[in-house]
C-alpha cells in the first residue's frame, strides 16, 4: 500500500516518545490521526497542514505546541 493512500492512523497508547514526524504531512489521504496517550513533545509540524482531508487530530495528553 502506498503511504499516501492511508485513511486512518491510530497510534493510541503506544508509548511513543519524541516529536510527531513531519513526514506524516505526506500522507495526503489521511482522514484521522489519533496520537492520544503517548509521550510526544514539541510542536505539531506545519506539514500537517498538507492533510486537506484530515477531519480528526487527537493529540490529548501530550506536551505539544501549535504555532
Amino acid at each position: 500500500m502506498e503511504p499516501q493512500n492511508w485513511g486512518c492512523s491510530s497510534l493510541l497508547g503506544n508509548g511513543i516518545t519524541g516529536e510527531i514526524p513531519k513526514e506524516l504531512g505526506n500522507l495526503t489521504s489521511l482522514i484521522r490521526l489519533d496520537v492520544e496517550n503517548n509521550r510526544l513533545i514539541g510542536e505539531i509540524p506545519s506539514t500537517l497542514g498538507n492533510l486537506k482531508m484530515l477531519q480528526f487530530l487527537m493529540p490529548r495528553t501530550q506536551s505539544l505546541r501549535v504555532y
